[in-house]
């Protein structure tokens, strides 16, 4: 133990910076442990590979967010089990973390006996702790309670086998840890680095899933008193354009909505290892198409701008689509198939995609539109429809995702790229704050904090008026459409939610998904029913609420209980 961190700490020491105090160092296979706790250079080194090992893990995730009925998964992603509850006991949706909690429960143990100087050793441990709780929340999301670690075990003890906590043990501890950091956290952090403000917005987070999963109202006033300190801050505010926190990196880095961060440098980041890799269709100018006699002949709509060379996994479903609504003629926000423009619209194009949601344009490709340069048609021999394309990397739904993609670089699967990732912002504060308020049954906060998101990420003109059971349904609407395609924020909202609601099942996790087919002239169309994971359909069963605790596992803790149905 006392030769530790070695390599972590040169491959810190090169990226994370140059000045003297780093490059002024002895050989690195003499540091001692001693050596790195009373060494601030290098004790701020160690949490920066304590970010590197759980933050990532909060950024886009493929895996979860295709769980939802956001996204149809496209056939050589293969088959999503998860999606279909086609696994059993055996399956580790990645209970072992004990490594990262160990790393968090180090530092929290040596920074505290350190001797740095005040402000130094307030961040570094309220960084701990925020760490630590990021940690736990992610493993109690998935399994409920679990084993609580809040010490370092030496190797000479003999007995890990520790039962699980319950859950609530599990989100007071969590709550426990965001509290105390948000007491020693600075106000103002460096890029990618916990702040107060932080703190208070994923306390929001947790407080809200633990007032669901326990039963329990009185965790929505503590979303309310967090929030309350998180807008007092005054440091944040809503950004005018949507578009801004996602599809440039420039604007996404340094803007006013920000809280938390994640930076990925394009030194060592290629679009590969981004989101666009599974976005993007895979076309280019001289792709062919199918004719009906299984012959190819030129794409009736060539790219203008070059080639697109991904490996798309996910395409947006119908079902999604509807969720963005038209502010029609009279200024009225109203379902697209419900408006003036479907009425008297003389295509395609006039019929569904005037005037919608700004987050709509910012977040979804769609018929006879700009993307990645190119003028795009998902209609009936169209140059991303995905039967016409020759490789099929095209679309089956009608539609491709742009949140999340910087179309002002060349997208090629090998280049390199920054990217930046949102973990915490204040749209999901306000609405975090709206389902609180909801809950407690405070219609009039819950309206005013949805339309702050509503109007300014939406570009509506009026508030949202709804109340009753139309303003749950319009709470849920508008944070499918404000959080679409972040941190898998639909999957696990919809497990709230059933939850809230008192569910055995979750109806839009167990329902076919749709897509939509646009005849070759685009004057008309079809909602088809699509399938994905191999031909699968989704299916929800109660015990899917949590993941099971992995056999495996429990053979080697006989004290680990499992969850209900595994």
């Amino acid at each position: 133990m006392n030769k530790i961190y070695l390599i972590l700490i040169a491959v810190l020491f090169l990226s994370v910076s140059c000045n003297d105090d780093i490059l002024d160092l002895k050989p690195l296979d003499k540091y001692s442990e001693k050596d790195v706790w009373s060494d601030v250079v290098m004790a701020e080194a160690f949490i920066y590979d304590v970010y590197a090992n759980t933050v990532p893990r909060y950024a886009w995730s493929n895996h979860y967010e295709q769980l939802s009925d956001n996204y149809v998964v496209l056939p050589w992603a293969g088959t999503n089990n998860i999606k279909a509850n086609n696994y059993d006991r055996n399956y580790d949706a990645g209970w072992n973390r004990y490594g990262a909690i160990r790393m968090c429960n180090l530092a929290i143990e040596k920074i505290s006996e350190s001797d740095f100087s005040k402000n130094k050793k307030d961040q570094l441990l309220g960084e701990a702790k925020f760490l630590r709780a990021l940690v736990y929340f992610e493993q109690v999301q998935k399994f409920g309670g679990v084993m609580l670690v809040d010490k370092v075990y030496s190797a000479d003890e003999e007995d890990f086998q520790l039962p699980r906590a319950t859950e609530k043990q599990c989100y007071d501890f969590i709550l426990n840890d965001l509290s105390d950091a948000s007491t020693l956290l600075p106000e103002a952090a460096q890029r990618g680095r916990a702040s107060k403000g932080a703190a208070y917005a994923m306390s929001m987070r947790v407080a809200l899933r633990a007032a669901a999963y326990l039963n329990d109202d009185s965790y929505c006033n503590t979303v309310i008193a967090e929030g309350d300190k998180l807008f007092a801050l005054g440091k944040y505010s809503l950004v005018d354009d949507y578009s801004n926190l996602f599809n440039q990196y420039s604007t996404a880095v340094n803007n006013s909505e920000s809280i938390l961060i994640l930076d990925k440098s394009e030194d060592n980041t290629r679009i590969v290892n981004t989101p666009m890799i599974s976005l993007v269709p895979n076309v280019n100018e001289h792709s062919k198409i199918l004719d009906s006699n299984n012959g190819t002949k030129e794409p009736r709509h060539p790219l203008s701008n070059g080639n697109m060379e991904a490996w798309p996994n996910l395409s947006p479903t119908q079902d999604l689509v509807d969720d963005y609504l038209v502010e029609d003629v009279d200024g009225v926000a109203k379902k697209w198939n419900e408006t003036d423009y479907f009425t008297n619209g003389l295509n395609v194009y006039e019929k569904m995609y005037i005037n919608r949601d700004a987050r709509f344009y910012a977040s979804l490709g769609h018929d006879s539109t700009i993307y990645c340069g190119n003028l795009i048609f998902t209609r009936e021999l169209g140059n991303i429809a995905q039967s016409n394309t020759k490789n099929g990397h095209g679309t089956p739904t009608g539609y491709i995702t742009r949140k999340g993609v910087y179309e002002d670089l060349r997208i090629f699967y090998s280049d390199n790229t920054s990217y930046c990732y949102q973990i915490l912002r204040l749209g999901e504060a306000y609405l975090n704050y709206a389902e609180a308020a909801l809950v407690l049954g405070d219609e009039a906060t819950a309206r005013e904090y949805m339309s702050k998101t509503f109007k300014s990420h939406g570009k509506f003109v009026s508030d949202i008026t709804a109340s009753g059971t139309d303003l749950w349904d319009a709470y849920k609407r508008e944070r499918r459409v404000e959080m679409f395609s972040e941190g898998s924020d639909r999957f696990w909202s919809l497990l709230r939610w059933g939850k809230f609601e008192n569910k055995e099942v979750v109806s839009e996790l167990n329902q076919v998904l749709h897509g939509i087919e646009i005849s070759e002239d685009g004057q008309s169309y079809s909602i088809i029913e699509t399938k994905d994971n191999g031909g699968q359909d989704p299916a929800f069963v109660n015990r899917r609420y949590y993941y099971p605790i992995p056999h495996g596992e429990r053979q080697a803790n006989p004290n680990l209980e499992q969850n209900p149905g595994w």
